[in-house]
């Protein structure tokens, strides 16, 4: 049996055409792995400097130009193996868990361009991949990832088996929100960044963004604009600020676009006074050490008091 399955996925803004297509992340032999990037924009992309990354590992996919061209599929792997499109041999390559891992692919400058996160069960079957359902769509959205159901397990340089076609019209999805500082104190500003993604194949032009934050059953609208003219496949940024007392806030984003449901998001937040909760952090964790034994996950006391860990667990 091919297993259980759960992906997740965050799309990169500033090189939202180059996406992470498919993954073989359990191949027998076990160090024949790879993962096809493709073009899904207009324009050719140089990825002069980029990088493929895992928790464990940043492995270097090409340090001279190499430009992927509109509609192009690129194979990143470690082992010497001839595929039917072009294929980039990786330095350091980052050795996917067949249980699950994340993937990053990032530009020159370290920005991410994009992620996918996968989870899998035990019986997941060798040599069969995980394939992305629509180059154009939200990445984020783990409906828009599948196993593969080609009878070959995977369809490296070829389009996926699983591809759906793009929606016939402006889409526009809400497709992530961040807040900084992440954890802000009462009554400290906070800037709310949404990214707002085109997944349809046509431009988007006259919608509108709506910002806010729900306490309770309280709805409050804070922020209001007029979105650009957005292409297809291409996004924007939209910023606002907050500023909050203590309590639990649903940050929510929405856009005034009919098509499908994935025109609004929400991000959960709790503001806390000063000493009502130590601001006890992790911050580094290592996960796979030459020895299971020497496993270790280092914490921060982010506060301005001395905190007593005992009965923590």
């Amino acid at each position: 049996m091919r297993g259980l399955l759960a992906i997740f996925a965050l799309s990169g803004v500033l090189f939202g055409q180059v996406v992470i297509n498919e993954i073989m992340f359990k191949p027998d032999p076990p160090d024949h792995e790879w993962i096809e990037i493709y073009n899904a924009g207009a324009d050719p992309v140089d990825i002069n400097g980029w990088y493929i990354t895992d928790p464990g590992y940043d492995g270097i996919i090409v340090d001279s130009s190499f430009v992927i061209e509109p509609g192009e599929f690129v194979i990143l792997t470690e082992y010497d193996t001839t595929f039917s499109c072009r294929t980039i041999y990786v330095d350091h390559w980052p050795y996917l868990n067949n249980s699950g891992d994340t993937v990053f692919l990032r530009d020159a400058d370290s920005a991410i361009v994009d992620v996918a996160v996968y989870s899998v069960s035990s019986s997941w079957d060798y040599n069969v991949s995980i394939e992305l359902t629509d180059y154009s769509a939200d990445n984020s959205d783990p409906a828009n990832w599948q196993v593969c159901t080609d009878p070959a397990g995977a369809t490296p340089c070829e389009e996926n088996s699983v591809s759906a076609p793009p929606t016939s019209a402006p889409d526009l999805s809400v497709s992530w929100i961040d807040i900084s500082p992440e954890n802000p104190r009462p009554d400290e500003p906070c800037t709310v960044t949404v990214t707002v993604k085109n997944v349809g194949s046509e431009t988007a032009s006259g919608f509108s963004f709506t910002g806010g934050y729900i306490q309770d059953t309280d709805t409050n609208i804070i922020y209001t604009s007029s979105l650009p003219e957005i292409p297809a496949g291409d996004s924007t940024s939209v910023e606002f600020e907050l500023t909050l007392p203590a309590g639990t806030y649903t940050i929510y984003a929405a856009v005034d676009d009919t098509v499908g449901t994935n025109n609004h998001r929400t991000y959960e937040i709790t503001v806390v006074e000063p000493g009502e909760a130590p601001r006890i952090i992790i911050t580094e964790i290592m996960f796979k050490p030459t020895t299971s034994s020497e496993e270790w996950i280092e914490i921060y006391n982010d506060d301005d008091s001395p905190v007593d860990l005992a009965n923590w667990t």
